[in-house]
């Protein structure tokens, strides 16, 4: 999973399963896809209990621990 970079197929496949209401894979709910200088990548303040995540070109907003995936932007 370290290996997902922007573009890979991989990637391409999780991104588009992960619409509002889906499940984070626990492949990606791994620090490394936190993000946590949100302002850095122009995103709003995530609410309390929600941080965002980027797989490959997509940031996702999703409940703390992954369970739920909130909104996702491309």
């Amino acid at each position: 999973i370290a290996s997902c970079l922007v573009g890979s197929e991989m990637c391409k496949e999780t991104a588009a399963d992960l619409r509002p209401g889906a499940p984070l894979p626990p492949a990606f709910r791994d620090r490394q896809f936190v993000i946590e200088d949100w302002r850095a990548y122009g995103l709003t303040r995530p609410p309390a209990g929600q941080q965002w995540v980027q797989v490959g070109g997509q940031y996702l907003l999703v409940s703390s621990g992954g369970s739920r995936t909130i909104r996702s932007l491309h």
